[in-house]
């Protein structure tokens, strides 16, 4: 699959490689032997500002095209490859279709932790600049009228600022409101409470 759309954003690091559906692949890289060809893996990458949970394979293909023209996507891969400064995550199984959902043990099997996955709790809001100016409010304004909106099933441009389970706060990433009140609801319940009591001000507006 074309890998340029999503790898525009910035890719932050390689987890893992398999060999690409309908691949017989060149071997193990954790063999001992020398690394197989991109063109015969996809990759398990994650984005920059993006959640583990976006996380998504990518064919080596693509990669390498992107990789002509991002030096740092470039020395990322070429660092994956050697497996230096840590051993490189090779799986045995290719895809079994493009854009599978993974499983529990796949997610622990590239170094993922489930719990990465959920919602810890909301620490901030905003609304994008173009609602923002739309509304001709303050920042907190805005957004808390947003937030009404979503509580009656809208989103107007709001989003949360979610910390994930067992993650430090500077893997933060902003999320869709409509997002948040779907998986974490009591979360949000609880932001909301919180932001009550401050007078309706927002920590990050």
């Amino acid at each position: 699959g074309d890998c340029s759309d999503p790898l525009a954003v910035g890719l932050e690091k390689i987890l893992a490689a398999r060999p690409l559906h309908g691949s017989d692949g060149d071997g193990d890289g954790n063999s001992g032997g020398e690394a197989p060809s991109s063109l015969s893996l996809e990759y398990y990458v994650k984005l920059k500002e993006r959640p583990y949970r976006e996380c998504r394979w990518v064919s080596g293909a693509a990669l390498e095209g992107v990789a002509r023209v991002s030096l740092s996507v470039k020395m990322r891969l070429s660092s994956f490859r050697s497996g230096k400064p840590k051993p490189s995550v090779y799986l045995d199984a290719p895809a079994a279709a493009t854009g599978e959902r993974q499983s529990e043990e796949e997610l622990v099997a590239v170094g993922i932790d489930p719990a990465w996955l959920e919602v810890d709790k909301v620490v901030g809001a905003r609304v994008d600049k173009k609602h923002r100016r739309r509304g001709r409010g303050t920042a907190g304004d805005t957004a808390g009228n947003a937030a009404a909106d979503t509580a009656e099933g809208g989103d107007d441009g709001l989003e949360y600022l979610v910390k994930w389970r067992k993650l430090d706060h500077d893997t933060c990433t902003w999320e869709r409101a409509t997002f948040v009140a779907a998986e974490a609801p009591a979360c949000l319940e609880r932001w909301n409470q919180f932001r009550r009591l401050r007078g309706g001000v927002d920590r990050r507006a």
